[in-house]
């Protein structure tokens, strides 16, 4: 019960970026409410870089944009719709965690490789 359950991504960034796996994650996980520890929503970095291309991908979710990354114009666009910055942190909470590795446990067999055992039933 003191346990995050996690997936460990080993990729080669001159394939896949850093930010196109986050912006692959934001599509298909919503991290806009509390949960408990074992399924909280995190993000566990490996560099300085991937801990500022985390931090800034959750302040476009929290800005409203899922896909991509607003520039300046766009910021001051959704920001412009809202009295304050608060009000729209308010209406998009983002709940993630992002922070430096911990250990790592392997998952049980029958747990691993999830996606790929399901598309052969």
């Amino acid at each position: 019960k003191d346990h995050t359950e996690a997936i460990f991504i080993e990729f080669e960034p001159s394939v896949v970026t850093f930010k196109e796996i986050l912006d692959h994650w934001s599509e298909m996980h919503s991290p806009t409410y509390k949960r408990k520890t074992q399924y909280r929503s995190a993000i566990w970095y490996m560099s300085q870089h991937q801990k500022e291309t985390a931090l800034a991908k959750i302040d476009q979710m929290k800005l409203g944009s899922r896909h991509g990354y607003l520039d300046d114009d766009q910021k001051e666009d959704v920001l412009s719709r809202y009295e304050s910055l608060s009000k729209v942190l308010l209406q998009n909470p983002i709940y993630t965690d992002v922070q430096p590795p911990t250990k790592f446990y392997q998952a049980e067999e029958y747990h691993n490789n999830y996606l790929e055992k399901e598309a052969r039933l």
